[in-house]
């Protein structure tokens, strides 16, 4: 049975894995709403919309924003092949590496060491390097 080589190779997969849903989550959740209130009146007292201030509430936790940005920086100082490789595999997971790289016309090895450089950076920007 094989072991991971770095203890948090794991860890820095699922979070390269995640990037798609994780950066949705934050667009969605920094969306301002923007539809007035209709209706009757009721009488009560009520506030002032304050759609700016909840939005800029609505944020990720701080470990998750650290995971996306770490994803991100990896990403603005990746060729746009590597970037395509971790697509095809981490995000849309619709290839092997192997099937991947044979699309990319790449050898399975670069397309490892490719992969493998792209996650000790995404490592090395959350820290963990």
């Amino acid at each position: 049975m094989s072991h991971p080589r770095y203890p948090w190779w794991g860890y820095v997969r699922k979070i390269t894995e995640r990037y798609p849903m994780m950066r949705a989550q934050l667009d969605e959740l920094q969306k301002q709403s923007v539809v007035a209130a209709y209706g009757p009146q009721t009488g009560r007292s009520s506030l002032p919309g304050r759609s700016t201030e909840s939005a800029a509430l609505r944020q990720l936790s701080e470990k998750e924003q650290e995971e996306l940005d770490a994803v991100e920086k990896a990403i603005s100082v990746s060729t746009e092949e590597t970037i395509e490789l971790i697509r095809l595999v981490f995000w849309a997971r619709s290839h092997t590496l192997n099937g991947a790289a044979m699309r990319l016309h790449l050898s399975y090895r670069s397309a490892r060491r490719r992969q493998s450089d792209f996650l000790k950076r995404v490592a090395k920007y959350r820290g963990l390097l």
